[in-house]
């Protein structure tokens, strides 16, 4: 039988991972017609070994060994990356050529981008400019874009390296020192204007950075210097404006200051904003489009903090100065107040395309139900009630429909499985994958489907899912436009240790899961921007209170990117947030902004809708969290094949008052 034909056997036999496997070990070199599948297994697991003795090799610096072990390597998919190590240890001229065959050959490789800037910054520290152009191949960091102008000034291309400047300056933070060069010759030219410190200036206010707004304006004279301080005072405390005589002269950037600090003041305090305002309106000939801008900002403000006040100034703001933003926040303010006439006449003023979200449609529906004009509301909620949404569910719960659920599996096409698994980059990452190297396995991915058909993007998420590489084959197919199968999209990973902490803890598996599924994709190592870490995205002093709540150790981030610590002291945060707010809705929001803000977000006097609450959160981010983790509870409910399902509805009692 021809290897083709076994592997379709195969196929059939145990499904698009087998398939997918013995068609890497053939199209890596590691298998042919004469060869079968067991002695190509032995075949890749001997090379992995050999691997793991180069790298050891590598870091005891057994070079002679390491290349001995490498040269058995060749025809391995990680090659380059024993080829990159032996390569920067010699960034020297007589290995330029091995270089640039090396950058060629892996040019589909994030390690070809790796060697070219680590080759740069040896060729621009030993001055080799020609050199360094020669190899120099965009995108690059900043540091290496500067680097870059700095060698087409040295090799004479002065007036090309001018024209990208401007590119680097506008930028509201402190640029490399590589910048300093290029930046100092622009300014030693007479081609930094003030508009263009201006601009920079600006941004940086923008971005709060004092500092470096300062050294912008060293060099301005009296009149330009005395506003730029103005600004910086005034930031920090806006009553200074009452005091600063400098407001009554003309100057090219007076409004554009004052409005900044106005806004700044409204987000903050809207009503010591109004006072400001009118303070500057009778000192100086405010112009009006500026003063429309204030408005909002008092507007927007105000409807984030539930004032009352709030749909009073945001209809000072006129129609055709309302932006989407503007009209948005007039229904969400409405739908707090329950104002349902006023929702009804927002919603119809948004353009047709934004009329036609689900979001809209479903509170024009319930609008007019409220209004108990069934003819107008039921019609629509029948239709979004086809829908796997959480406003699909919520309809559907208000017309007593079932829920539907739209599951439909992908289907594979074999030559794109054929053709995927043929690539290099989908081969390397397989192997750090192996390696549990997640890492580097998902920069080689991410960098192989950058361009990928959506045909090819469901073959990959297939073919992840296949490996249990959740997180890669949700990402993958959520670049799509095909989200129906839910069974890829979300997938019952670690059940075992779900279900145990889960049960041990009292809250249901379905609410562990979709808290997981909406923080981290079920990415292991994940980490955020504030430095959330793992799977439920724990952060370090919050799991540190955890551990020590139930009495057990922590020890440390590197804890928290493992599956099993992570779930546990998630669950138990979990469970410590739903006994403090008595109702999952409160404890979701809590698990996003923290037990202070949905304190804050309260109502005043009288209970509340949920769903009405949920639509009024001032955070997008938590808002789009809380109506993502209900849906994702109901979607794992169905995934789970619960006997006994929780509706939406009866996660979402309603949202008591301020104590």
């Amino acid at each position: 039988m021809s290897i083709t034909k076994s592997l379709i056997k195969i196929k059939h036999l145990t499904g698009t991972l087998a398939a997918s496997i013995l068609l890497f070990l053939i199209t890596s070199g590691l298998a042919n017609a004469n060869i079968s599948p067991q002695e190509t297994t032995e075949k890749l697991d001997q090379q992995r070994e050999t691997y793991q003795k180069a790298l050891s090799a590598f870091n005891k610096r057994q070079l002679t060994r390491f290349r001995q072990y490498k040269a058995e390597l060749t025809n391995y998919p990680l090659y380059p990356y024993l080829e990159y190590k032996d390569l920067k240890r010699n960034l020297v001229k007589k290995n330029q050529q091995r270089i640039s065959n090396f950058l060629k050959e892996n040019s589909d490789s994030p390690i070809s981008k790796k060697l070219r800037s680590k080759l740069l910054s040896k060729l621009a520290t030993k001055k080799q400019w020609r050199d360094f152009l020669q190899f120099y191949k965009s995108p690059q960091s900043n540091k290496l874009k500067c680097t870059y102008l700095k060698a087409l000034y040295k090799e004479g291309f002065i007036e090309p390296a001018f024209q990208r400047v401007p590119e680097l300056w506008t930028v509201g933070k402190s640029q490399h020192k590589n910048c300093d060069f290029i930046f100092k010759a622009f300014t030693a030219a007479g081609r930094l204007t003030k508009d263009l410190k201006w601009q920079r200036i600006e941004l940086a206010m923008k971005n709060r950075k004092f500092q470096l707004a300062r050294f912008l304006s060293k060099d301005f004279d009296n009149a330009d210097l005395n506003w730029v301080n103005l600004w910086i005072k005034a930031y920090r405390r806006p009553e200074r404006l009452y005091k600063a005589k400098l407001i009554l002269q003309h100057h090219e950037k007076r409004f554009t200051i004052l409005t900044h600090i106005i806004n700044r003041q409204a987000r903050k305090n809207p009503d010591k904003a109004i006072n400001l305002l009118s303070y500057i309106k009778q000192k100086t000939d405010f112009p009006y489009q500026r003063e429309i801008s204030v408005y909002k900002s008092i507007g927007l403000s105000m409807a984030r903090k539930h004032n009352d006040d709030a749909e009073q100034w945001l209809n000072k703001i006129p129609d055709d100065y309302a932006t989407l933003d503007i009209i948005q926040w007039k229904i969400q303010n409405g739908i707090r107040h329950a104002t349902w006439p006023a929702v009804i006449k927002h919603i119809e003023v948004l353009p047709v395309t934004l009329q036609q979200k689900i979001r809209w449609q479903f509170w024009w529906a319930y609008a007019h139900k409220k209004l108990g004009n069934a003819i107008e509301s039921d019609e629509t909620l029948k239709r979004i009630a086809l829908k796997r949404d959480y406003y699909g569910f919520l309809a559907a719960d208000l017309m007593n429909q079932p829920y539907h659920f739209e599951n439909k599996p992908i289907k594979v096409d074999e030559y794109l499985i054929s053709k995927i698994t043929n690539q290099k980059g989908i081969q390397r990452a397989r192997e750090f994958y192996h390696f549990n190297q997640i890492l580097l396995a998902r920069r080689e991915w991410n960098n192989t489907i950058t361009n990928y058909s959506d045909d090819e993007l469901l073959t990959a998420a297939k073919i992840a899912h296949g490996w249990g590489w959740h997180d890669r084959a949700i990402a993958a197919i959520g670049k799509t436009k095909n989200l129906n199968d839910i069974e890829i999209r979300f997938p019952l990973a670690f059940k075992d240790i779900v279900d145990n902490y889960s049960n041990l803890t009292q809250i249901d598996s379905a609410w562990t899961y979709a808290i997981i599924r909406r923080e981290s994709i079920f990415i292991r190592d994940a980490k955020s921007e504030k430095g959330a870490l793992g799977l439920m995205q724990l952060m370090p002093r919050t799991a540190r209170a955890t551990a020590r709540a139930i009495k057990t150790s922590y020890q440390g981030k590197r804890q928290l990117i493992k599956t099993r610590p992570n779930i546990r002291l998630g669950t138990h945060y979990l469970k410590y947030l739903y006994n403090k707010h008595k109702q999952t809705v409160l404890a979701t929001a809590a698990y996003n902004a923290g037990t202070r803000n949905v304190k804050k977000w309260l109502p005043s006097d009288e209970p509340m809708e949920a769903i009405r609450w949920i639509e009024s959160i001032p955070y997008k981010e938590t808002r789009e969290y809380v109506i993502n983790v209900l849906a994702y509870n109901i979607i794992y409910q169905h995934r789970m094949e619960l006997n006994d399902k929780t509706l939406i509805s009866q996660l979402m009692p309603p949202v008591p008052a301020k104590i």
